[in-house]
């Protein structure tokens, strides 16, 4: 296990940050199962991109856990539908919302051919990926045994078939002002 840390002084630490290690795991991995409380529109477009770039990903499933509850701003639900379709359109993936509950787990997990490899768990949201500037401290950690790994994604795949729903098929009407 390793813990990563936001690092902002006056509390640098000698541990890789979230972002850091989010990023280094894209190359060995040809899956990713994320189930987040929070994202971002930045943070979206971000991971679109990130897709789109590293072909070796070829699925991409996204479950977003609180903004069924406390609504999307326009621009990030937006930013979800964007998401959702070109995962969809190329047959890559999807973005689900969680419908009967509020989800605010955080788990990040990595497959490859072989199956789940890595996952991050802790307190970042998806917006961890971009800088921000918030300044919120964040801690997590990464583990790389493959049992571990295997029953995070497992966890992801079950809330996933039990408890949500792909953003297509949600009636989004109501929006949160900023």
């Amino acid at each position: 296990m390793e813990f990563l840390f936001s690092n902002y002084k006056p509390l640098d630490t000698p541990y890789r940050t979230f972002a850091d290690t989010f990023y280094s795991l894209i190359p060995e991995a040809t899956r990713m199962d994320i189930a987040v409380g929070y994202i971002t529109a930045d943070s979206l477009a971000e991971l679109k991109q990130t897709v789109a770039y590293n072909a070796n990903i070829e699925t991409l499933n996204l479950l977003i856990g609180m903004h069924r509850w406390d609504k999307f701003t326009k621009l990030e639900y937006n930013a979800a539908s964007d998401l959702n379709d070109y995962l969809r359109g190329e047959g890559r993936g999807e973005v689900r919302l969680v419908t009967p509950f509020k989800f605010h787990g955080k788990l990040y997990c990595y497959s490859d051919s072989s199956g789940a490899f890595a996952g991050i768990i802790g307190s970042n949201n998806l917006s961890s990926i971009v800088e921000s500037g918030s300044r919120t401290y964040e801690a997590s950690s990464l583990f790389r045994e493959e049992e571990y790994a295997k029953k995070m994604r497992s966890f992801i795949e079950e809330l996933s078939v039990k408890a949500t729903d792909n953003l297509a098929d949600c009636e989004i009407s109501d929006f949160r002002q900023i």
